[in-house]
């Protein structure tokens, strides 16, 4: 194993690797993809290629794209099985398979850019820029990579490095901080002395045992893991008391620490899960800290203060909504109960989607969130409330009258309860042209 580890991140990885059957594969696909590509681009250049031929050619790099899928996940699963190696080497030894497995690929990003990519898987096309950008600590750019979806194998750095300042890339792929980690946990283990405000010390206990998250119920059932969400919480509500902990709250928090801990746990469940290193979910409860910080931090700036106290953050949001819709149109608040419409979205002003959608779906609209994708101002405040009026705009393409209560509320249901990939996708492109 050593030996292919060291074969894996040689200087000329081209003229070796670490298997010799998998690479001939791979590299004689690279060959092949280079010559296809001028090939391909020479035929288009010309029209000669028809719309038949175009499907022949990403049908073969979609066919190509699964391979190379295999070979990492062969190549992962021997890197996890190995107790020995440390976790900094396994980070940027993946990251590196990573890059390999998806090259600077000009035509892969010229296919991709035909579809939106905003789905759980994200887009492949853009994983070596990404890391490039990642290395270079570079977010405008990472701000561009990642407008058309983040790749899952590397959202969980993306979003660290969009919610931290000053990180070094050894820290952004472990997700973690040296500084930001010391600080948490300086604190931490005392948490259960704080005197926080007994009301919500009270809600926090009782939300915490509430937390079932859709294909993680046992996860969040375990005492440990109880333990880890409820310190969160704790230290949140007491660093940021003004206006503080909020139901729904919880479900925020489960989507980072279940992104951040598929990340690092392979196959993430209760009994892998019990057997992972503490210091590595150690790491993965700060991170989720740090961004709970970041993209709460991001909408309180935006609310409205009164005599030192912030206002609970769905109240502003729907303030400015209800601003932006009459700009839109000057009869909005004659036409509509405003009532009606701010109680069936209320639920998005508070938690952005994750109370109602599962967490990889919820995923989907945080990249947007976290990195600013949602809408042309790039910023969570404004990302939240054109999700919002996305959302509302699609529910009135059904024909539903938003006047009416019970159909409003009937066909808000159905979205939640039928919606998928292409749907989310819909929404976000909505958001981004409001």
């Amino acid at each position: 194993m050593n030996e292919m580890m060291n074969k894996l991140t040689s200087d000329d990885c081209c003229n070796d690797c670490y298997n010799k059957n998998n690479y001939n594969s791979i590299h004689s696909n690279h060959i092949y993809f280079h010559s296809f590509f001028n090939f391909s681009y020479f035929f288009i250049s010309v029209s000669f290629l028809n719309s038949f031929s175009l499907f022949k050619v990403f049908q073969y790099f979609s066919n190509v794209n699964q391979k190379k899928q295999k070979n990492f996940f062969i190549f992962y699963k021997e890197l996890t099985n190995n107790k020995s190696m440390s976790i900094k080497e396994d980070l940027e030894k993946r990251m590196k398979v990573l890059q390999r497995n998806y090259p600077n690929s000009y035509f892969q990003k010229l296919i991709s850019s035909f579809t939106r990519q905003t789905t759980f898987e994200g887009n492949k096309s853009k994983i070596y820029d990404i890391i490039e950008d990642l290395k270079k600590g570079d977010k405008k750019r990472l701000y561009l990579d990642c407008i058309n979806g983040v790749p899952k194998e590397v959202r969980a750095p993306v979003w660290y490095c969009m919610a931290t300042e000053g990180c070094s890339y050894k820290e952004i792929i472990k997700i973690k901080s040296n500084k930001l980690y010391q600080e948490y946990w300086s604190e931490a283990g005392e948490c259960e002395l704080f005197n926080l405000n007994k009301k919500q010390a009270r809600t926090i206990d009782v939300d915490v045992v509430r937390l079932f998250p859709e294909g993680y119920k046992e996860i969040f059932k375990n005492e440990e893991v109880r333990k880890r969400i409820r310190r969160i919480k704790r230290m949140y509500e007491y660093h940021f008391p003004n206006p503080g902990y909020f139901q729904g709250m919880g479900d925020i928090v489960a989507v980072f620490f279940v992104i951040f801990s598929e990340y690092y746990i392979n196959e993430f469940s209760i009994n892998n899960y019990l057997k992972t290193d503490k210091e590595i979910i150690d790491r993965i409860e700060c991170a989720t800290y740090v961004l709970l910080i970041y993209i709460m931090q991001n909408i309180y700036c935006e609310c409205k203060t009164t005599n030192g106290i912030k206002e609970f953050h769905p109240e502003s949001l729907w303030r400015e909504l209800s601003k932006f819709c009459t700009l839109k149109d000057k009869y909005f608040n004659i036409k509509y109960d405003e009532f009606i419409i701010k109680q069936q979205i209320y639920k998005i002003l508070v938690c952005f989607f994750a109370r109602d959608l599962n967490i990889h779906l919820t995923s989907i609209i945080y990249d947007g969130l976290i990195c600013g994708t949602c809408c042309s101002e790039g910023k969570v405040f404004n990302g939240i409330i054109k999700l919002a009026i996305a959302f509302i705009e699609i529910i009135k393409q059904t024909g539903v009258n938003l006047d009416d209560l019970y159909s409003f509320n009937q066909e808000s249901h159905k979205f939640f309860e039928t919606i998928t990939e292409s749907k989310i996708s819909e929404l976000i492109a909505i958001a981004w042209y409001l």
